[in-house]
């Protein structure tokens, strides 16, 4: 089974845009991952045969007068507008296979937090092999980065890893 890759989205601001009335002109770079999100729709907007499908949908007519459009542009902004119509003008979106930006893990595990051990430590390991909440042993790329000169106290990391079960 091959697993879903998380989408990735790059962000560089300067000293417009997203970082306006910001004192000093300053680059940032900003890595979102979404976790369990299909890329087609992301790059491709709302798949007509799963809006279509009342089973996944409920009510076809309103998903179809909410999410379809007749251009795959149209279609994606109406999924995703935040993200089309802020963040990928400003940044760099990877993951969309169709354009040969496809983004696959290489570790054997091939879910979510080996894979996100890869992403930020550069490699795959055999010490991340679940789920579960363990520290990760290695060293990311963030906290190289905090450890470098000029970089003390402007790395950041937020995040949330919550699993929830459904009866």
């Amino acid at each position: 089974m091959r697993a879903a890759p998380a989408l990735l989205l790059f962000l560089t601001a300067g000293s417009t845009g997203l970082t306006a009335g910001c004192a000093g002109a300053r680059s940032n770079v900003v890595l979102v991952t979404i976790d369990g999100t299909r890329w087609q729709e992301i790059f491709d907007g709302a798949d007509l045969r799963l809006l279509e499908n009342k089973k996944e949908t409920g009510d076809v007519a309103a998903g179809r007068k909410a999410f379809w459009r007749e251009s795959v542009e149209e279609r994606r902004a109406a999924l995703a507008p935040f993200l089309w119509t802020t963040f990928a003008r400003a940044g760099v979106l990877v993951g969309h296979v169709d354009v040969c930006s496809e983004v696959q893990v290489t570790n054997r595990f091939r879910i979510s937090y080996p894979g996100y051990h890869e992403l930020l430590c550069g490699f795959a390991s055999e010490s991340i092999e679940s789920n579960k909440k363990v520290p990760n042993p290695d060293v990311t790329v963030l906290e190289w980065l905090h450890g470098r000169p000029g970089f003390r106290d402007s790395v950041a990391a937020f995040c949330s890893w919550t699993c929830s079960r459904r009866s």
